[in-house]
């Protein structure tokens, strides 16, 4: 059970810093607008052990990202 609550702590973590901001889309192309991602997590991780007796583990994770594309600009000198 131990092994658990690591596991899932050590995962929100990862997960948090795949989508923390500065990491978000790329740019618009020219003229556009850039893009932008945001990104909140909370990893509660406890695991108790006494002696022989049994082990108890809880995790609690919550997670919410937005993100929003940037809007793509106009080509370049198009003439048809």
């Amino acid at each position: 059970m131990k092994f658990f609550a690591l596991f899932a702590f050590l995962l929100l973590a990862f997960v948090a810093v795949q989508a923390a901001p500065g990491r978000g889309g790329p740019a618009g192309g020219a003229g556009g607008a850039s893009g932008g991602a945001t990104a909140t997590a909370n990893a509660n991780a406890e695991a108790l052990s006494s002696g022989n007796g049994p082990a108890s583990a809880t995790a609690n994770a919550n997670a919410v990202a937005t993100s929003q594309g940037g809007a793509a600009g106009r080509g370049g000198n198009k003439r048809g």
